[in-house]
């Protein structure tokens, strides 16, 4: 992996190069060590499973980037192996057989921190999923996703982590109707212009029915989460657009920008939206 993060508690990720592992840790205990050799090693934590992970070739590789490799054990003061979450971990290995439905077994560790995010954070959650999309979500339709979210217990989804909340938020919701929501995603538009002839753009971008056009049912989904590691990780799903049934008009792969989310979890002027915030609490906030 080229993603690492110094603490178990902490939420984000930073990119891994021989000058950002020195500048973050000091070069201190407990991610700089000694082995049972006398050898220098290196460790962090993985971002995505909190297991402990060691460096590879943090000064003996001179043509390439050190890189993070599951480590086999605990490593104190740092973090605790834990098997059913390394089991999970797209960075640890390919995971083939997940689906919608894979859940871990309690609510324990990163399913805690990720629904105390969901609650706390639910506005900067939002706003990357409706960048993400191209759809501003009402707060009607916010509503009934937080409900889908808390009856799939998508916090305890095996695919969900700290970092790709956005999208593992809207994986978790089942299909949802369009009319009357904000569409900002050009593609998008263009193709219920072309495809639904009873629908017209409002002047604020929103899909309503033509004057003479009947009522249509159009409504959208996500499918088809996906976790890789070729030279970098990578997330993606796709967005499903279907007129009444079985009529798909649109279809986009989404790609997780990780980055995207983590810079705004930081930002300090993000002008907050207390009443999204307060909404997640309301919905989820009697889960235990």
């Amino acid at each position: 992996m080229n993603i690492y993060k110094l603490h178990v508690h902490e939420t984000g990720y930073r990119n891994l190069t021989r000058e950002s592992f020195e500048s973050e840790t000091r070069v201190k205990a407990p991610w700089y060590q000694k082995n049972e050799k006398g050898e220098d090693v290196h460790y962090a934590v993985c971002p995505v499973c909190d297991n402990p992970v060691s460096i590879v070739g943090l000064y003996s590789f001179v043509d390439k980037a050190p890189f993070g490799r599951h480590h086999n054990r605990s490593i104190e003061k740092l973090a605790m192996l834990n098997i059913e979450e390394r089991e999970g971990c797209s960075l640890y290995k390919a995971i083939s057989n997940r689906t919608k439905q894979s859940r871990r077994s309690k609510l324990k560790g990163i399913p805690e921190k990720i629904l105390s995010l969901v609650i706390n954070e639910f506005d900067k959650i939002a706003y990357v999923m409706k960048a993400a999309t191209g759809i501003s979500y009402s707060d009607n339709l916010l509503r009934a996703m937080l409900e889908d979210y808390k009856s799939a217990k998508g916090y305890l989804y095996t695919g969900a982590s700290t970092i790709n909340i956005p999208w593992t938020f809207l994986y978790m919701t089942n299909s949802k109707s369009l009319y009357m929501q904000k569409v900002t995603n050009p593609r998008l538009l263009e193709a219920i212009t072309r495809k639904v002839k009873d629908a017209e753009i409002t002047e604020d971008g929103r899909i309503g029915k033509s004057k003479e056009g009947k009522f249509f049912n159009l409504n959208f989904c996500f499918i088809h989460h996906k976790s890789e590691f070729n030279e970098n990780f990578q997330e993606t799903m796709k967005l499903l657009v279907t007129l009444g049934e079985k009529n798909d008009i649109y279809k986009e792969t989404i790609n997780f920008d990780h980055a995207h989310f983590q810079r705004v979890l930081l930002m300090k002027d993000f002008r907050r939206v207390s009443r999204l915030n307060d909404l997640a609490r309301e919905v989820l906030g009697d889960i235990q």
